[in-house]
């Protein structure tokens, strides 16, 4: 009898037994997302750039954990290399160029929330904590993130709702916050005027020493949009920083999209010869005209959100025009940052 059931469970059917198997298998199953944090950590570690962003992608949880992982490798190349590789020689000029990154291109709209846009640009900056950061990465990384935050935050099918009009208001304000932080730091800039003209700030600065021409190489095209000349303006004005502040004289051209952009730094005794001249005109509330003055006068900390109500009436409109020893007046160049609607 006993021989007789051993044969018969040898030959039970297998769609019955591959239907308990599946069962048992399905119990044990888990989702990607129930692994704690230190697993995920190690699946993003061994994925290429492409392949993160895909699995990111594939559902809100596993992007929240991607942007915690990217969060800490770039809190991690942070540590590194401000406490271990300031520590060797030769090695100012990436730290510097990590500093103006962190503390000021970067750090308002990290403040303000704006994680996605950091994690998903981040690798241009590096591939490890170990790798050095020059200026051409750091160029990379900035474009990069400025562009992303534009996709972020501003609809295609503009205009849209109220809604999407403050959350544009908001981005267009970090971005004037985050150039004026710029400017403020260089070692030769002056404020030459700010008055009021019946509604609307004139704010007129000067950065002697430096100048940035544009061009666009391709005549079959048009000129580039008032956001990528935006985005455009605050890369190259963070590279001529990483200069100003390494006291380093240099003059080269680079091409950005279409447009040849000539930009340089003088280190001789400095005049107003050589400068870059921007006139704003702004339309906003009293609040935060006394918040990008405050800005300018360097007392709004990169570390925390801005503290400014919601508003709605808001408009930008910069000239720009360089002077340089070789030219006596480049072409004006204007950017509406943001328009009346």
């Amino acid at each position: 009898a006993k021989m007789k059931r051993n044969l018969l469970d040898f030959y039970e059917p297998v769609a019955k037994r591959t239907r308990l198997q599946l069962r048992q298998s399905r119990a044990i199953m888990m989702r990607l997302t129930d692994l704690p944090s230190g697993p995920m950590r190690l699946i993003f570690s061994k994925l290429d750039v492409r392949s993160r962003h895909l699995l990111a992608d594939a559902s809100p949880e596993l992007n929240a954990e991607h942007i915690e992982y990217m969060l800490h490798e770039y809190k991690s190349l942070l540590h590194y290399q401000f406490n271990v590789k300031t520590r060797e020689p030769n090695n100012i000029s990436s730290t510097m160029e990590l500093n103006i990154i962190t503390h000021n291109a970067c750090n308002y709209y990290v403040s303000a929330g704006h994680l996605q846009s950091l994690a998903r640009t981040v690798s241009d900056l590096f591939t490890n904590k170990y790798d050095r950061v020059n200026i051409w990465s750091m160029q990379r990384f900035l474009h990069n993130f400025y562009t992303h935050l534009e996709r972020e935050s501003v609809p295609e099918d503009w205009p849209c709702n109220a809604a999407d009009r403050m959350r544009l208001h908001h981005l267009r304000l970090l971005n004037m916050v985050t150039l004026l932080n710029l400017f403020r730091q260089f070692r030769e800039f002056h404020l030459i005027e700010s008055r009021m003209n019946l509604m609307h700030w004139q704010l007129h600065i000067e950065i002697w020493g430096i100048h940035i021409a544009g061009s666009n190489t391709n005549w079959l095209t048009q000129d580039p949009s008032e956001v990528d000349k935006l985005n455009d303006l605050s890369t190259l004005v963070a590279e001529l920083l990483v200069y100003d502040m390494s006291d380093m004289a240099n003059s080269h051209t680079i091409t950005i999209g279409d447009m040849a952009y000539n930009l340089g730094i003088t280190r001789r005794p400095l005049t107003r010869r050589t400068r870059l001249e921007l006139k704003f005109v702004i339309l906003a509330p009293v609040t935060v005209r006394n918040l990008l003055e405050d800005v300018m006068a360097g007392i709004v900390p990169t570390s925390k959100a801005l503290n400014c109500a919601p508003f709605d009436a808001f408009s930008i409109q910069l000239d720009l025009k360089s002077y340089s020893s070789q030219h006596t007046a480049g072409k004006l160049w204007q950017i509406c940052m943001l328009s009346l609607f």
